[in-house]
């Protein structure tokens, strides 16, 4: 089975994944993708964006740890090496914690990361 994967610019790529109960008896993949895609790819903002359609299990043989690496690359995704690892999104909040001197510090910081600021 195939997908589309599409390049945001600047961004991971995002992975189209057809529903195959949608799928009519003996369809390709080419023509399956090709009838269903148009409208799931205006669905989501996918629209005017480079693609390529890739078999699912090359997609999948790649490390889902470097996924916001992941780019499409002619008709391959491959791991974008140079791409540094993205922040986790509570580090700010957790480096605070860390640099809390005074027991006020501390718990003004553990406030701000329990109320998710």
């Amino acid at each position: 089975m195939k997908v589309r994967v599409f390049q945001p610019p600047g961004q991971q790529v995002q992975i189209l994944i057809l529903n195959e109960k949608l799928r009519l008896e003996g369809e390709s993949d080419d023509d399956f993708l090709n009838r269903i895609a148009p409208g799931e790819v205006e669905k989501c903002n996918l629209v005017g964006l480079p693609f390529a359609d890739i078999d699912k299990a090359e997609v999948y043989a790649l490390d889902r740890s470097k996924r916001y690496a992941w780019r499409l690359d002619g008709k391959k995704v491959k791991i974008d090496n140079a791409v540094p690892e993205p922040r986790h999104p509570k580090q700010d909040s957790v480096d605070k914690i860390n640099a809390a001197t005074t027991l006020d510090e501390l718990k003004a910081a553990l406030s701000m990361h329990i109320k998710g600021k």
